[in-house]
């Protein structure tokens, strides 16, 4: 048998972006990654129970129990929720930016699809029932032939199968076999009610009619956009400047009426930003958190693009985030508020001088398909020792958050630390 896409509708510049399937981002250091079944309109509750013992419903899915594994006859609510597959730019199974890797990108998205799609857990994934279940990856799993193992592990045989059989040799310790005990081929029959055998010939490699179409709903051109969306940073002197991807990232910031769209760009490749979606005054900010060089530099983006020129500074943050506990029986699929404790710690300050006014923004992209949502300019309290603090209420729960920091008024010199609630 054969799974292929249908209609497939693309659209530029972030829009349609929460409705979406697939959210491709600008950066090229973005982790792909895709919620469990997140094609499914509505939350779905799970419920592992005997054959017949309990009737699916709209909002229901009824898998087999089966003893010995971790949910055996266990009913959990709200398991499966609406959610997207999410890219990168780029990518390559050594996660390096700009280091394109063949077909890695392709290969990725049709994994992730898995979950997405098929509700397939992954199956290079081990877990140890006698270590409280804790996980372990193992890129070469004999578990297979799996499309849900590793997508690089066979580089000339790459797998595009479903697992049949989850008593396959080398599949006992792989998680699905803890969850379910359902082999990929028996959780999609399940799931999608298939009355077929299990295949037993692996399918072909190409589709035999032409099933898949591609619109483009939206155009990619952009009537603000910059001539070229390569910036440069450069030395005093003109030459390149040394970054290192690793320590090094860029942003952009769409200036709004107390509301900024950032857009992360992930790491420069050799002294370049690609600065995809970038539009005239947009402000491109890139931050080098090298612990030996903290430096900055931002530039507002005009019809030509200019060269960027870094600005050093002394002074390194920790920055530490204490987020309000969801209230029992809140709605995890609407609006959530939440109230946000911010600490930051300052290092190499003597650069700043004594009590140095601290100033922080916090970002997040909840708010609507394209605009995120920026709170003010907030003035942290200092506590001694080089130590500040502040309370921001969102009136949602942050999701791809940041925070920016910058000290004395000085945005000239500032830092942007990404933040995972």
């Amino acid at each position: 048998g054969q799974m292929a896409l249908g209609h497939v509708n693309i659209y530029w510049n972030k829009e349609y972006w929460r409705g979406s399937d697939v959210q491709i981002y600008a950066s090229n250091r973005y982790q792909p990654n895709a919620a469990l079944g997140g094609m499914v309109s509505r939350p779905i509750t799970l419920t592992f129970a005997a054959p017949g013992a309990v009737a699916p419903g709209i909002d229901t899915l009824v898998l087999p129990s089966q003893a010995g594994t971790l949910f055996a006859d266990t009913t959990i609510p709200n398991a499966i929720t609406p959610g997207q597959v999410r890219m990168p730019a780029s990518w390559n199974r050594f996660g390096e930016p700009g280091l394109e890797g063949a077909d890695d990108w392709a290969r990725t998205l049709a994994h992730e699809l898995g979950h997405y799609l098929l509700f397939l857990p992954d199956n290079y994934l081990l877990a140890d029932p006698a270590n409280n279940y804790l996980l372990e990856v193992d890129n070469n799993t004999p578990c297979r032939p799996s499309a849900m193992a590793s997508a690089y592990a066979n580089p000339g045989d790459p797998d595009s199968e479903l697992l049949v059989d989850l008593n396959t040799a080398g599949c006992e310790k792989v998680v699905a076999q803890w969850l379910t005990s359902l082999s990929d081929w028996e959780l999609v029959t399940e799931i999608y009610g298939i009355q077929a055998n299990a295949p037993t010939d692996a399918g072909p490699f190409q589709l035999p009619f032409p099933v898949t179409f591609v619109s483009q709903l939206s155009t990619q051109s952009d009537s603000n956009a910059p001539v070229d969306e390569l910036f440069f940073v450069r030395q005093a002197n003109g030459s390149a400047e040394t970054l290192s991807p690793r320590t090094v990232s860029a942003y952009l910031f769409r200036p709004g009426e107390r509301i900024i769209d950032v857009i992360a760009l992930g790491a420069p490749v050799g002294n370049q930003i690609n600065a995809r979606g970038a539009r005239i005054g947009d402000e491109l900010c890139v931050y080098d958190m090298s612990p030996d060089s903290q430096r900055s530099a931002c530039s507002i983006i005009g019809p030509s693009n200019t060269d960027l020129q870094f600005n050093g500074f002394g002074w390194l943050p920790t920055v530490t985030i204490t987020a309000s506990e969801i209230p029992d029986g809140a709605d995890l699929t609407g609006i959530v508020p939440v109230t946000l404790d911010i600490a930051v710690q300052l290092f190499g300050d003597e650069s700043i001088g004594p009590n140095p006014s601290v100033q922080v923004q916090f970002f997040t992209d909840f708010i609507s398909s394209t605009i995120a949502y920026a709170s003010p300019d907030i003035t942290l309290v200092s506590e001694g020792g080089s130590r500040y603090t502040g309370v921001i209420t969102l009136d949602h729960a942050p999701i791809n958050s940041y925070v920016r920091i910058w000290v004395n008024g000085d945005k000239d010199s500032q830092v942007m630390v990404p933040i995972f609630l």
